[in-house]
């Protein structure tokens, strides 16, 4: 089984120096953001370039992850 892990070692990034980021936003409909990142790509970058806090250092590595509806 190939892991994400796997994968980041494949591109030679250490998997130690990336910073995981999970979206998701009680404020929109179940799926919307899932959708939104499918469907409108520009959108959804728009999105995630706005924190209400720093929560990762500038020069950081991130892996963005959005979760989609569950059936």
């Amino acid at each position: 089984m190939l892991t994400f892990n796997d994968l980041l070692t494949l591109e030679g990034v250490d998997p130690a120096d990336v910073l995981l980021a999970r979206h998701q936003d009680t404020r929109l409909e179940p799926g919307q953001l899932h959708a939104t990142w499918r469907n409108a790509r520009g959108t959804f970058e728009e999105y995630q370039n706005v924190q209400r806090h720093d929560r990762f250092p500038v020069g950081s590595t991130l892996a963005s992850f959005v979760c989609g509806l569950r059936r």
